[in-house]
């Protein structure tokens, strides 16, 4: 099988799905990255990680500055973005997971490509796990008109990832200790 995940930043994928990346991976399947965004400090680092557990990643040329100083326009626009992901994406993937794209404006930007439109969608992190941002959750579910089913994975690897590879969420870890369960997946699968 194979699984494409589209990031809006280098560290969406594993901090949002890892535990379900890690099955894959173990159970040999090929997984292959988009990365829409370049923000992190890290990103080369971020990148290198995720090849040495096997995925492949693409990443575009777009850079945003960190957020909350995001601005469409001033590095790139959603036009541009909707015409990379739709060039990117790979017609013989299986599946195909990308942010529902609660509240941050470059996760909502990146869910709405219209490439996009059956993808199955991850809760991104920390954003989908703060309790008040679930309010939005149906609302941008029902956005594209397809029924889901929910599903959960255990952590597996996930932990480990996140503590070698994405070293620029450290703030997120301190920061959201006692809110937000960095082991919590849940995705939603486009019912048949």
């Amino acid at each position: 099988m194979r699984v494409t995940v589209v990031e809006p930043h280098n560290d969406d994928a594993w901090l949002s799905m890892g535990g379900y990346l890690s099955q894959l991976l173990a159970a040999g399947h090929k997984v292959r990255v988009l990365t829409v965004l370049r923000n992190s400090g890290n990103a080369a680092g971020e990148s290198a990680g995720l090849r040495l557990f096997g995925v492949e990643v693409v990443a575009s040329n777009f850079y945003a500055p960190a957020y909350p100083k995001w601005r469409e326009g001033t590095y790139f626009t959603a036009d541009r973005i909707h015409a990379w992901l739709a060039q990117a994406l790979d017609e013989q993937s299986d599946e195909v997971w990308c942010p529902v794209g609660l509240v941050h404006p470059e996760h909502i930007l990146v869910a709405d490509a219209p490439a996009l439109a059956r993808a199955g969608r991850y809760l991104e992190l920390p954003a989908g796990f703060v309790k008040k941002n679930r309010a939005l959750l149906p609302s941008r579910l029902e956005k594209w008109g397809a029924k889901y089913t929910v599903e959960h994975s255990p952590p597996g690897q996930k932990a480990l990832v996140i503590k070698r590879v994405y070293k620029s969420q450290g703030w997120l870890i301190r920061f959201h200790h006692k809110e937000l369960d960095l082991t919590e997946e849940t995705r939603f699968r486009v019912a048949p």
